[in-house]
């Protein structure tokens, strides 16, 4: 009556077969398919038959409504574990999908007679779940620099679905590990299934790193990792300016030109609002030069301008040494004040009358107990002022000189000779 007739001779009798076999259960070995499900590459679905099969054949499962593209019937790898008992392997790919109450059609199977089972659709028999949850990051504070050193800030973590929190997750970041110096961990806390919070101190660690991404180790309910899905989140810059080259207009100065300047170039992009200051280890120098610019060039560079004002005069001052203080990165932390040596030399002849003393000599220079001064040809009157401007020692002499400054304070001292036709100033350092 069903259209199906089968016939086998036993013990000398011919036996007609027509009842078709049917599936009497089916059971999944992973209810949930997911990404770790993928990492083992399969799954099986188990047939359970009321009759004796015909072993050389696969029983071939489809899906009914539901296409998910991360799972493929291996009908090589399937096989029977016995004659009524057939297990359905499947590969499994993490194609990132979710697809609840899975249906399988089985109806390829036949028995030993050769009676094609009855069609069956195995309803809701597994779920797939191997997409990754996205996750919102957003940072307290954007732009970590010297000047937020020892507040806290978070990093918030937004998930697109609830996560496992049974489970402290780990954060780490793409481009390096800011822990080490610049941050440490406080707290992390789940405010809820879908928001966990991390809170960090920030330390002045002398470091850079333009962009942070961080990476969560979190979960969902079925063991699916979370996905980031922002880059840069925030950035830390503790890192102070320094000057890479101080670069002088000539490294001596001998009054050729009206005025010389002096580059300052720093090892990053700096803060234009705010104005650096370099003072020179010789204040007398301004004395004969006066500051007449000073400007950025470019962003790394400031520049220094001084122009000759006293004309009447000689001075000399050799590998003049500078002082820099002041100036702000693009991030606002702070250029440390340091000191330069042998930036520059000055050495100019004031005027005609002064020819005679050309010949003046001052060494050693620096000092420690005598400064010697030679080339004296004709009387001289010598006065020796500190930095101040307070006279040390005045005298007269028309030969060498040997001047005892063992008892003298350290610091710049300025040589003033006179001839009573011109005027040559040296300065000389006691150590």
């Amino acid at each position: 009556a069903d259209g199906c007739f089968a016939r086998a001779y036993v013990g000398g009798n011919w036996k007609v077969d027509m009842v078709r076999p049917e599936v009497t259960a089916s059971v999944a070995s992973d209810i949930w398919v997911t990404d770790a499900t993928a990492v083992v590459g399969t799954t099986e679905v188990t047939l359970y038959f009321n009759k004796t099969m015909d072993t050389n054949f696969p029983a071939i499962l489809s899906f009914t409504d539901q296409t998910p593209a991360g799972l493929s019937q291996n009908t090589a790898t399937g096989y029977w574990s016995n004659a009524s008992t057939y297990h359905a392997v499947f590969d499994v790919s993490d194609l990132n999908e979710e697809w609840l109450n899975v249906n399988l059609h089985s109806l390829t199977a036949s028995d030993l007679a050769g009676n094609l089972q009855v069609e069956d659709t195995l309803l809701n028999l597994l779920n797939i779940d191997t997409r990754n949850p996205a996750v919102n990051v957003v940072s307290s504070n954007a732009v970590l620099t010297d000047a937020t050193a020892g507040q806290t800030f978070q990093l918030t973590f937004t998930f697109e679905e609830d996560m496992n929190i049974s489970e402290t997750p780990v954060v780490t970041f793409v481009e390096g590990n800011p822990e080490l110096s610049s941050i440490g961990l406080l707290s992390s806390t789940w405010n809820s299934a879908s928001e966990f919070v991390v809170e960090y101190l920030e330390n002045d660690g002398q470091e850079l790193f333009p962009a942070l991404t961080p990476i969560i180790s979190a979960h969902d309910i079925h063991g699916n990792a979370a996905v980031v899905v922002e880059t840069g989140v925030f950035m830390i810059d503790t890192e102070n300016p320094t000057v890479v080259q101080i670069i002088p207009s000539t490294t001596l100065y001998e009054g050729l030109t009206s005025d010389f300047y002096i580059d300052v170039v720093y090892s990053e992009t700096m803060s234009s609002s705010v104005t650096p200051t370099l003072t020179f280890a010789d204040p007398f120098i301004l004395d004969y030069f006066t500051q007449t610019g000073a400007t950025w060039i470019d962003a790394v560079t400031y520049r220094f301008t001084y122009t000759l004002t006293l004309f009447d005069a000689g001075f000399t001052s050799l590998n003049l040494g500078v002082n820099l203080a002041g100036g702000l990165d693009a991030v606002g932390n702070p250029f440390i004040t340091s000191d330069f040596t042998d930036v520059i030399s000055i050495d100019i002849i004031g005027s005609v009358s002064e020819s005679a003393l050309n010949s003046v000599h001052v060494f050693p220079n620096p000092a420690s107990d005598v400064v010697i001064v030679e080339g004296i040809h004709s009387m001289l009157n010598l006065t020796v002022r500190d930095e101040v401007g307070r006279i040390i020692h005045a005298g007269k002499s028309a030969s060498r000189i040997e001047l005892n400054v063992s008892n003298w304070a350290s610091g710049i001292y300025l040589m003033e000779f006179n001839d009573g036709k011109g005027l040559k100033q040296v300065r000389f350092i006691k150590r």
